[in-house]
């Protein structure tokens, strides 16, 4: 049984963690996504903050989406590789902490970049345009669906604090 948590724990562990980000662990969120994962459901899921970028944009905006992306534990993600390649991507990114993720792009229907998708698995929540986070969850706090008001109000109090 101990073996079997340790294997779902290290499993959680690294599927959170993206290229170029270190390995933060917060013990209390991987012990109630094990106890998520013992139940038949869950009845909270966290709202996760994907920001969507292209290496098309300017350098200098893809650098302050990448700055405000980890000050809140928001998830920076791109379409795909640059020539098909890991290493010219790293090379021509000019950022850190991020995600390639194709199906995220098709799954939130980006057409456009940046955009920035609030869900909580059952509600999303979109703004696009080069504009600030902070803005964008203000956006999202005062014309966003119910929940996504109460997750963008609490999203921007990290961003505030971190001032």
């Amino acid at each position: 049984m101990h073996f079997r948590i340790a294997l779902i724990l290290i499993g959680i562990a690294f599927n959170s963690i993206g290229y170029g980000q270190t390995l933060k662990t917060d013990l209390d969120e991987i012990a109630n996504q094990f106890t998520c994962l013992e139940k038949t459901s869950c009845t909270t899921k966290r709202p996760e903050l994907f920001i969507f970028v292209s290496l098309s944009m300017p350098k200098q905006s893809l650098q302050l989406w990448s700055q405000q992306a980890e000050k809140v534990g928001g998830t920076l993600l791109l379409r795909g590789f640059v020539n098909n390649s890991f290493q010219e991507t790293i090379k021509q990114s000019h950022i850190s902490g991020f995600n390639i993720d194709p199906e995220k792009f098709t799954q939130y229907h980006i057409k456009q970049v940046p955009a920035v998708v609030l869900t909580n698995g059952s509600n999303d929540d979109t703004v696009y345009g080069d504009t600030s986070l902070e803005s964008a969850l203000e956006y999202i706090a005062h014309h966003g669906s119910n929940l996504g008001r109460k997750q963008a109000s609490d999203y921007l109090k990290l961003i505030r604090k971190s001032k």
